[in-house]
């Protein structure tokens, strides 16, 4: 993924659940669309928050998203992908490519489409086509594993470890964190507008385990916490961070986010 690329898909999201879409929101909801026209995804709003065991899928630095099927009985798989900038989705299935143009939702007009697999036919990547041709099509490549008793969730865990916190304070944010695991060395954090627009990457001292970003004017700011290993392979990338910086007006205005 370039740096264009990773700029348009800043605020996009992937989504994967183990039903068709009309099943997961006729008995996998938890909003009631039974009145709703759900062949038509744009008038469904934040459909993809109302799914029960919807799981978020990360990018990784090979860009590649991986999917751990939790039950070895699963039928239907679908994935739903969201964003803005975005035309269209070509999936890849053996030596079948089809098209999904994205459909703008009522929600904040997020680019939306949802594909749908079985296990005997399973997605084998994912094309991202962007609008006005803004960046070059992005290949995400998609790893189905077969169920297996006593999963981990192995981002969750490295997260865990990782323990982002963030403090705000007059013009600055200041970001501290823990190693994820053994093998990560170095640290990066992606600083973005209110607009998320990229602004900069601060690469974190090595040893340290504190960044100060500073000189900031007033206003929402979004940052995001990368590590890596000794040879630059991305090992966990954390959830965006949203933080409003507010002009004080003679109190405390120092707040902790945990």
């Amino acid at each position: 993924m370039n740096a264009k690329q990773k700029e348009l898909l800043i605020n996009c999201g992937i989504g994967y659940f183990p039903y068709t879409l009309q099943d997961a929101l006729l008995n996998h909801s938890d909003y009631d669309y039974s009145q709703y026209n759900l062949q038509d995804i744009g008038s469904l709003k934040n459909f993809w928050k109302a799914i029960k065991g919807i799981e978020g899928l990360s990018i990784d630095g090979n860009d590649t998203v991986t999917i751990q099927l939790k039950s070895p009985d699963i039928e239907h798989n679908s994935i739903v992908f969201i964003g803005h900038n975005i035309e269209r989705i070509v999936a890849k299935s053996k030596d079948l490519l089809t098209d999904y143009k994205t459909v703008t939702s009522v929600y904040k007009k997020m680019d939306a489409a949802v594909i749908e697999f079985v296990p005997e036919v399973p997605v084998e990547s994912l094309t991202v086509v962007f609008k006005d041709d803004a960046a070059e099509p992005l290949e995400i490549k998609v790893n189905l594993l077969p169920y297996s008793e006593g999963v981990i969730d192995e981002r969750k865990m490295l997260l865990n470890q990782m323990k982002v916190r963030y403090t705000s304070g007059n013009n600055s944010i200041d970001v501290r964190f823990q190693l994820c695991n053994e093998q990560a060395v170095t640290t990066r954090i992606s600083l973005y507008d209110k607009n998320k627009k990229f602004i900069c990457t601060y690469k974190v001292a090595p040893g340290d385990l504190t960044q100060a970003m500073v000189g900031l004017a007033y206003g929402r700011y979004f940052f995001q916490v990368e590590q890596f290993d000794k040879d630059d392979n991305l090992i966990v990338s954390s959830d965006v961070y949203s933080v409003q910086l507010i002009e004080p007006d003679g109190g405390i205005f120092g707040t902790f986010f945990s």
